[in-house]
């Protein structure tokens, strides 16, 4: 599977990076929604896992851009944004699921 990951943070991104090519995908990984958009515009992914407050562009509206642009392409949010308007966003724009970060880790 070839994923696009949008997360700034270094340690994060570095690891979920790590984890991905381990588990034997095709992880790119970009840190900020600019570089991201350039990156779904240029090639295909069969998943995008998006943090939402980065850099440039953010998460909720790379999202966006790309259902507009009628890129169907399954996306998960992992954020530390966990209140309600925020996660209703996130699938308002098209995420397929939502994941909270906490203290560097995933609650699920």
């Amino acid at each position: 599977m070839k994923i696009l990951l949008l997360e700034d943070d270094h340690v994060l991104g570095e690891t979920i990076q790590e984890m991905l090519i381990e588990a034997g995908h095709n992880a790119i990984w970009v840190k900020d929604g600019d570089e991201a958009a350039e990156k779904a515009y240029e090639q295909s992914f069969d998943l995008y896992v998006l943090d939402i407050n980065v850099p440039e562009l953010n998460g909720f509206d790379l999202l966006e851009a790309l259902r507009d642009a009628q890129d169907e392409t399954p996306a998960i949010f992992i954020s530390a944004m966990t209140d309600i308007a925020s996660m209703s966003k996130g699938f308002a724009v098209g995420a397929d699921d939502y994941l909270k970060k906490h203290s560097r880790l995933f609650c699920f």
